[in-house]
């Protein structure tokens, strides 16, 4: 078991509304909405381009997606230096442990504030370069309820030094800090890219007073 210990953050990050679990979230979320935000907060992308969030609709064109997730993690905090390596602190954590309950101005219904990122590297074929993905990164409850949704679009321009059948990688970090939770208990991050689900990744929120 990886552990976080933070009682409570905030960060302003763009994101999408969809069903959220608590009137808490719902105004995190709206705060966060911005037509001058990013969406996610692009790392080392390979000749990527971040577009406005927008909704998720079917796979483009009705096309078979051959895009695949390298990995999904989460961490205190990720970077991308000069020489374009990802820097990851605190990474792959699976449990925020909450040790006082929060302040009395503190959202209404939140149990705990999440702090950190999400940190995903998706692979990218040949023949999908070139043109634009949707990609959907969604917080569930247990049941299986929708938390928070982050959704948005990238464009994947073709690299054209890289080897015959390598795919092209393109890496992304969506922040979480300061999302109201709901309750304690276990949750699930889910990506989906072009309306097909790539991966999940599960946490839990642990109370500890």
């Amino acid at each position: 078991m990886r552990s976080l210990t933070s009682p409570s953050a905030s960060r302003s990050d763009s994101a999408v509304l969809r069903s959220p679990a608590s009137p808490a979230t719902a105004a995190w979320l709206a705060a966060r909405l911005s037509p001058y935000d990013p969406v996610v907060e692009p790392l080392h992308c390979a000749g990527a381009r971040f577009g406005p969030a927008r909704s998720l609709t079917a796979a483009a064109n009705g096309q078979t997606s051959h895009v695949k997730l390298d990995w999904l993690l989460l961490a205190n905090y990720a970077e991308v230096g000069p020489t374009g390596l990802l820097s990851v602190v605190g990474g792959t954590w699976d449990t925020m442990t909450v040790h006082a309950p929060l302040p009395d101005d503190a959202p209404d219904g939140a149990v705990a504030l999440l702090t950190g990122c999400v940190v995903s590297r998706a692979l990218f074929h040949v023949t999908e370069t070139g043109r634009e993905h949707q990609f959907t990164l969604s917080v569930m409850d247990e049941d299986g309820g929708d938390v928070a949704r982050i959704e948005g679009s990238v464009h994947v321009d073709r690299q054209l030094d890289l080897p015959p059948g390598w795919d092209q990688g393109v890496n992304m970090t969506f922040s979480l800090t300061g999302m109201p939770v709901p309750r304690f208990g276990l949750y699930t991050i889910s990506m989906q890219i072009d309306g097909q689900h790539v991966g999940d990744r599960p946490f839990r929120v642990v109370q500890s007073f």
